[in-house]
């Protein structure tokens, strides 16, 4: 598979499926494949549900690694570890793209002046939040609402 990919030649992408395909039912066959998570037990996933419920709900709120590794019932740096395992992102940027996607919403959907966005999606001052929605989206807070309109 290495070797296919590094020549690269006609058609290649169908091999290398065919072979990642054919590695997987040796796997299957030889019971060294499972189709549970890794490292998802059945505790540890439900944690992380009431954690990312509690941001959900307390998006405009202060939220700090204690206040969710609490909320998971795990110590601090085993929830981060395991957020950032399941999650693919740190909580930090899990929490603040959550933000972005609502304060995205309020501006398509709602009058509300950016300085209220903002407040309500949690983000400590204007010009951070600004900073940010145009690092993501490409645009100000004001332009990306005259685009959706």
């Amino acid at each position: 598979i290495i070797d296919l990919n590094r020549r690269k030649p006609a058609a290649y992408e169908l091999e290398l499926k065919a072979r990642a395909l054919m590695l997987l039912s040796v796997l299957f066959a030889h019971h060294h494949y499972t189709d549970r998570v890794a490292g998802g037990a059945p505790r540890e996933l439900a944690g992380l549900k009431n954690a990312l419920s509690y941001i959900y709900d307390h998006l405009s709120d202060p939220l700090s690694a204690d206040t969710l590794s609490n909320v998971a019932q795990y110590s601090k740096y085993h929830f981060l570890r395991m957020f950032k395992r399941h999650m693919g992102l740190t909580t930090t940027a899990y929490i603040n793209l959550m933000r972005l996607e609502r304060s995205a919403r309020l501006l398509r959907t709602t009058e509300l002046s950016v300085t209220e966005v903002c407040a309500q999606c949690g983000f400590g001052n204007v010009s951070y939040f600004i900073k940010c929605f145009s690092r993501h989206y490409g645009v100000t807070p004001l332009a990306f609402r005259k685009s959706a309109t």
